[in-house]
């Protein structure tokens, strides 16, 4: 409709602009002829375009280019199809419908400050810090149970589900006792976040002792049974200008060494020599030296002491652990390596197993010196070879025969590795020599 009045309005107007081109006014009294067009109804105007072009050829052309462009009528009412109502409005309507959707993020879990640096803090003591982490995603935050890298740190989660903006705490403690130097650990975070499963939030700093001990343990390696091993010392000293202290007592576990202390430097610095006072047997050497204080804060530290004896040849493990299993059906393998000792060249001719149904193969390696291995398979778990012995035949001169004892006992926890317990030994006491 709208289209066909347009129409209508168009044709009349093209026909008083020819007028006005050609110098005569179809309105005008003095034009009867005009007048008459013009007062004539005149439901279809092409009539009157005919009647005022004819008499003019000169003008025909004008005409001509006036009426060409009707044809392309559809880019001119193109505007008038806009749906009625603010303009501006539909306009922003359809840009704003024109703009893709945002795309989802999901979950997003955040912190601003993911590392803690706690700086300086003496070995004595705790550090405690509170985490907080955000949900910056647009969907719900879901928090796992938190890990962490090792058993001086505790962390609690105050809550599990986050929305989006939504934060919560996580309580880290952090237990520097017995640590010195750089101390890094970490907090693990499981969520939902598709980018970062595994959150991390750190600890980091120096953990200061005030007393020290150097070394921490004393390793003795590999010795012979048939001599003495040298003396071995520590050393305990404040490293904080303001404490003082002194040694109390030391004792040492292990019956084959005796230690004595010596103050170098009243209240501040103290040595403690770790002397071997009798023959060493074959096989391990472990120990414990204690060493106790008058320091409330420090009231004592433990030094380990360990090694090996070397016989003829070395076996290892020197002691076959069996997990426990009541399954009788249950069945285990080991491996077992004979290695050169004092003896360089040695042959293995025979291996004796306790049980029949364990199965016995020994092979030659290819070492500098002498060594071998050997595989048992099919040992059953069920405790029948605890007490045993794997018998180990040998050319040594003098050593014929290696026996290797079985531990197999059954404990509460059906399947624990079992160990032998050490034998209680007295404790001995230091000598305390001042300087």
């Amino acid at each position: 409709m709208i289209r066909k009045c347009f129409r209508g309005l168009v044709v009349p107007l093209m026909v008083a602009l020819t007028a006005v081109m050609c110098g005569c006014n179809p309105a005008s009294p003095g034009n009867d002829q005009g007048a008459a067009n013009a007062s004539a109804p005149q439901p279809e105007s092409a009539a009157p375009v005919a009647k005022k072009t004819a008499p003019q050829p000169a003008s025909a052309a004008p005409v001509a280019k006036t009426a060409a462009p009707q044809a392309p009528t559809a880019p001119v009412a193109a505007p008038l199809v806009v749906p009625p109502g603010n303009p501006e409005k539909k306009a922003e309507e359809l840009t704003q419908a024109a703009v893709p959707a945002k795309e989802s993020v999901g979950p997003r879990v955040h912190s601003d400050e993911p590392v803690f640096d706690f700086g300086r803090v003496d070995n004595t003591q705790k550090v405690e810090h509170d985490f907080v982490v955000k949900n910056t995603g647009d969907a719900p935050l879901e928090l796992g149970k938190i890990k962490t890298s090792c058993g001086c740190t505790v962390a609690k989660l105050t809550k599990t589900t986050l929305q989006p903006g939504e934060e919560t705490s996580i309580h880290a403690t952090l237990s520097l006792k017995g640590k010195e130097g750089t101390k890094t650990t970490v907090v693990t975070v499981p969520s939902n976040d598709p980018q970062t499963p595994n959150y991390q939030l750190k600890f980091t700093g120096i953990a200061v002792a005030s007393i020290r001990v150097k070394p921490y343990s004393l390793n003795y390696g590999q010795v012979d049974g048939d001599s003495q091993v040298e003396d071995r010392f520590l050393t305990v000293q404040a490293v904080d200008k303001d404490v003082t202290f002194k040694i109390t007592n030391t004792e040492c576990s292990s019956p084959y060494f005796e230690t004595s202390v010596e103050e170098v430097l009243p209240g501040k610095s103290y040595k403690i020599t770790v002397k071997n006072v009798k023959p060493l047997k074959e096989g391990p050497i472990t120990g414990r030296i204690r060493i106790s204080t008058d320091d409330p804060a420090r009231p004592q530290f433990n030094v380990s002491v360990y090694g090996s004896v070397v016989g003829d040849i070395v076996v290892v493990p020197s002691r076959i652990s069996v997990h426990y299993n009541e399954d009788p059906g249950r069945k285990t393998s080991q491996y077992i390596r004979v290695a050169a000792g004092k003896v360089k060249e040695f042959e293995i001719t025979e291996v004796i197993s306790p049980l029949d149904e364990v199965q016995v193969e020994f092979s030659p390696r290819k070492a500098k010196f002498s060594e071998y291995l050997i595989k048992l398979t099919n040992m059953p778990a069920n405790g029948v070879l605890d007490g045993k012995e794997l018998i180990i035949k040998t050319n040594i001169p003098g050593k014929p025969e290696i026996r290797v004892p079985f531990i197999n006992k059954k404990t509460t926890r059906p399947g624990s590795l079992i160990r032998r317990p050490s034998p209680t030994r007295p404790l001995s006491k230091a000598k305390t020599v001042k300087k």
